[in-house]
């Protein structure tokens, strides 16, 4: 971590990044489960509603 003169940081990572199966994400990234596109309006937050629709669903298996 590099804290820089503006009371901002960098932080720099030089390592590779797994999934907890041991597949490497490095490069590639992560698909996810449920894709949303982002409101570029900025009125509502698509993207947290989205997201606690899919936890309720899933907590009520």
């Amino acid at each position: 971590m590099y804290k820089l003169s503006d009371n901002t940081g960098l932080k720099l990572t030089t390592a590779k990044y797994y999934t907890p199966s041991g597949r490497s994400i490095h490069g590639t990234g992560i698909k996810p489960d449920v894709e949303v596109e982002l409101d570029l309006t900025g009125m509502t937050d698509n993207q947290l509603a989205a997201a606690e629709n899919y936890l309720k669903e899933e907590l009520a298996k």
